[in-house]
């Protein structure tokens, strides 16, 4: 018997079942990509350890940044924003407390998505992306496994890919009791927004104006209203544009 295959009966054999999920999930995804199965179950090995018995958030960005970059660099300048963006509209300690955790660890569950979509130069097949997509629950799961964390953190990572409208189609995960509006924690309507902006303003593939901050700006401010109310939390969005062009 390999060491691989060892590890990975040792893990059918774990009691909590959101773990065999977690590492199996990835190895599913690792199958379909051609990527070798024992990076994903390695890192999430290495995930566990710095979430239990004590939650490391700066070791779990260490693994992230190893394994995509961009990620991590993309969440960094996330937190940065939705932080600064929560100090400018007066948020409350409670979920500013559960913002400033979640919006370091939002892309966490990246680590179980191979780099091969990961890091891709076209465009995701329909499949790709829904693999892609798994990120949120991925990372859902591996905090669950964090003694004592506040479930506003957790609920705040889970949710902020759910559509302000609810719209079953775009969101994910996907709740089917249609979890929307401001039912949605405001920690995870804010990382909504900040994780569109950045992404807008940073990433290659973006309809970015190279070179040109104020177009660039104007293009995302753009994109952020025209999906105020559907995809973002229209009175956040309201105070969000003011605070991008501050």
């Amino acid at each position: 018997m390999t060491g691989i295959t060892t590890r990975i009966i040792n893990f059918i054999r774990h009691p909590f079942q959101t773990l065999r999920t977690l590492v199996f999930g990835a190895a599913v995804q690792a199958r379909k990509t051609g990527e070798n199965l024992a990076r994903p179950v390695a890192l999430m090995d290495q995930a566990l350890a710095y979430v239990s018995p004590k939650l490391d958030i700066e070791g779990l960005l260490g693994l992230l940044k190893n394994h995509d970059n961009y990620a991590y660099e993309h969440s960094l300048r996330a937190h940065k924003m939705a932080m600064a963006f929560s100090d400018s509209i007066g948020l409350d300690a409670t979920n500013r407390a559960a913002l400033d955790a979640a919006a370091k660890l939002f892309a966490i569950g990246k680590l179980a998505i191979p780099q091969a979509l990961l890091t891709k130069p076209a465009k995701l097949t329909d499949s790709e992306f829904r693999q892609v997509q798994d990120y949120v629950l991925q990372g859902v799961s591996l905090l669950k496994q964090a003694p004592g964390l506040d479930p506003n953190v957790i609920d705040a990572i889970k949710y902020h890919k759910q559509y302000f409208n609810g719209d079953p189609k775009r969101s994910y995960p996907y709740d089917p009791n249609e979890f929307k509006g401001e039912k949605i924690p405001i920690a995870a309507r804010i990382i909504s927004l900040c994780d569109a902006a950045d992404a807008m303003l940073h990433r290659k593939t973006s309809n970015v104006t190279h070179g040109d901050p104020k177009a660039n700006l104007d293009a995302a401010i753009k994109d952020i209203e025209k999906n105020s109310g559907s995809q973002f939390d229209p009175e956040l969005v309201k105070k969000f544009v003011g605070f991008l062009r501050s």
